[in-house]
């Protein structure tokens, strides 16, 4: 269930001395859709997985480390549940799997209520419980058969004490439930049954009833001690069960109740200790090798923006201290190896008791290549981290021993790493509302502006369909926003639904600048513009936001998802969204009623279009949808004058046209 101080983090102005600021709010807002699964949606045939799938053999272990998207289908039957390392908090290995309140599609579901549904299943492939195969035997129930997991409860924070707007997702309220049952099928027919589950819980609690402070998962051993189980057709399953409550808010209808699992394991010879598995692995993934920035354009990269030291992190699951190797390599444009490094072993000391392996050469390892601007478009550095248990052996798991990252250099700036884990806006309660976001960015030479990339959230209803402006300001006092560049007025939010990723908004003019400048949006309105916000980024000492007469500085801990395109514009992420609408206007001028005219089939597969009427400062006077081939519009109640009409569309299309009032 939606609960407020986890779905909104007001920033209240009293926090401020002026008091022009009062009634604004910083608001964080969960997502209503999950881009990575529509991706793997419009990809994935779903058909035929389970018959071409053989069943599996024990020893099954999952730790979700080495993708992202649907989960593994050589392992899993559903597509429901989000493999991610982007939503959990200090896993037991990088990955986990997550249940939620979002579909197959990355959508609400369409039976999601507030009072609580069925959300996400997690349904394994079969798995052969009935015979060992090394050596070959038939499994018997005193082999010590035993399934675990860990699990956590979302809308934390890594932080302890705990910090309120660092929190990532939504706690799942104790009517929300995350079950686990196991099942076999006989005959065509399949049987489950419940053997565990957990109401919502916070994950505050845990971490404040650990004197250590490390309980962000706990893990569960469940013995199988039933013969029924032992066939060759066992199978597991998660569900949870979640819950809507719509605040009467925009933005406010979006995922909620998540559910992390990690670390999925199926053995013999087990027991009710056995909870340390012989293991190292990266808990994070590799992170970017610039700071502050994730990525600059090529010909902006100077050696200041190149970190000194990466920051792994790393855990030794086991209960013994283990001597782990460690190197990290490095490779330009897929083939120019540039650089090795390699240190000394060292002792990684179990995580429970110690923690994480930190302040280390492995942990902590200096950036010891550098990077050199060589007069191309663009480049690519793919930086791999291996650590391994000395001696290579032992170690159950080798997935999560290795992380990657790809440090792009092409034509935007960017503080966030390109996923979106909530919703950022201003809601501001003045009478006649003005709200700014702005985000600086630093060249190494002067350039043009040419478009500004935008992700944004879609929301339940996409009631935050309304315009905006873009802006570009100089630097100005006390390394805040100055006086106003350009500004190009009357844009509306699009989601790309065509490629699910950032808009590109190529600007009508371009804009030339030198040294620092900010990028950002202005609306007039009160109604939330849901702009993605990466929260495992911190861009806070870079942007700035203002409801009223001064800038001030952000409190959520995150980076808005809004980064500016200088020079070309030769990336295959930049997308042209500007596809026109064929469509008619008349009559022109009108009196009482103007007419939107668009071809039968063309309205059909436009699923249907909005439409938006404003007047000529930008200012949205009505909107509604074109579900019909002719819509008839009354502007009786308008006053004279000339106006815009602009049809959108979900895929990104839309046209303008004008028309006069008499």
């Amino acid at each position: 269930m939606f609960q407020p101080q986890n779905i909104r983090l007001f920033l209240l102005a009293a926090l401020f001395s002026l008091l022009s600021n009062l009634g604004a709010q910083e608001v964080i807002t969960g997502l209503p859709s999950n881009p990575v699964i529509a991706k793997e949606a419009k990809k994935l045939q779903h058909s035929n997985l389970k018959e071409n799938t053989p069943p599996l053999r024990l020893p099954f272990i999952e730790d979700f480390s080495s993708y992202i998207g649907y989960p593994d289908p050589a392992k899993f039957l559903d597509q429901q549940a989000f493999v991610n390392n982007t939503y959990p908090i200090n896993p037991p290995s990088v990955g986990v799997v997550t249940l939620d309140a979002l579909n197959q599609y990355g959508e609400i579901y369409a039976h999601a209520n507030s009072t609580g549904f069925f959300a996400d299943t997690l349904t394994s492939n079969f798995i052969r419980l009935d015979t060992l195969f090394a050596p070959y035997k038939a499994i018997r129930i005193q082999d010590s058969l035993y399934f675990s997991f860990y699990y956590q409860p979302g809308g934390g924070s890594a932080s302890y004490p705990i910090v309120q707007w660092e929190r990532i997702g939504n706690q799942p309220e104790s009517s929300d439930y995350l079950y686990l049952d196991f099942g076999y099928t006989q005959d065509g027919v399949t049987t489950w049954t419940n053997v565990w589950s957990t109401p919502g819980v916070s994950l505050d609690q845990w971490i404040n009833n650990d004197p250590l402070h490390l309980t962000y998962f706990k893990q569960v051993l469940i013995p199988i001690t039933d013969p029924v189980f032992l066939k060759d057709s066992f199978q597991f399953r998660f569900r949870n069960v979640a819950s809507l409550e719509d605040q009467g808010i925009v933005g406010w209808s979006s995922n909620v109740d998540q559910w992390h699992i990690d670390y999925i394991r199926l053995d013999v010879n087990r027991t009710h200790q056995d909870i340390y598995p012989n293991d190292i692995a990266f808990v994070k993934g590799a992170t970017a090798v610039l700071t502050p920035y994730q990525y600059v354009p090529w010909s902006h990269y100077h050696s200041g923006l190149l970190k000194d030291k990466f920051t792994n992190v790393m855990s030794n699951l086991s209960n013994t201290t283990r001597n782990a190797s460690y190197k990290y390599h490095v490779v330009k444009n897929h083939t120019n190896a540039i650089y090795t490094y390699t240190c000394n072993n060292e002792n990684i000391y179990p995580y429970y008791n110690n923690g994480f392996q930190q302040y280390s050469f492995h942990a902590n390892p200096n950036v010891e290549f550098s990077i050199t601007y060589d007069g191309q478009d663009s480049a690519l550095y793919t930086i791999t981290h291996i650590q391994k248990i000395d001696g290579y052996s032992g170690d159950i798991n080798l997935f999560n021993d290795t992380i990657v990252f790809q440090q792009r250099f092409l034509n935007f700036f960017a503080y966030d790493d390109g996923t979106a884990e909530a919703g950022y806006s201003l809601y501001n309660t003045n009478p006649q509302p003005k709200s700014y976001v702005a985000i600086k960015f630093d060249l190494q030479h002067p350039d043009t502006l040419k478009a500004v990339d935008i992700w944004f959230n879609r929301t339940f209803n996409d009631e935050s369909v309304v315009p905006f402006s873009i802006m570009v300001w100089a630097m100005g006092d006390n390394q805040k926003p100055g006086a106003v560049i350009d500004s190009f007025p009357a844009q509306l939010p699009q989601y790309a639904d065509q490629f699910l990723d950032f808009v590109t908004y190529v600007l009508e003019r371009p804009v030339p600048l030198t040294g620092s400048f900010f990028v950002g949006i202005m609306q007039d309105h009160n109604t939330q513009i849901n702009i993605g916000f990466d929260q495992n980024s911190d861009a806070r000492p870079y942007f700035y936001y203002k409801t009223a007469n001064y800038w001030a500085e952000p409190i959520l801990k995150g980076a808005p998802m809004i980064r500016p395109l200088v020079g070309k514009l030769y990336t295959s992420g930049v997308t042209d969204y500007q596809t026109e609408i064929p469509f008619k206007l008349y009559p022109n001028p009108a009196i009482q009623y103007i007419y939107i005219e668009i071809d039968s089939d063309e309205c059909d597969e436009l699923y249907p279009p909005y439409f938006f009427i404003y007047d000529m400062m930008g200012k949205e006077i009505k909107r509604g949808e074109v579900n019909h081939s002719v819509k008839a519009i009354s502007i009786e109640n308008l006053a004279s004058g000339p106006y815009i009409v602009k049809l959108v569309t979900r895929n990104g299309r839309k046209s303008v046209q004008k028309f006069i009032k008499y």
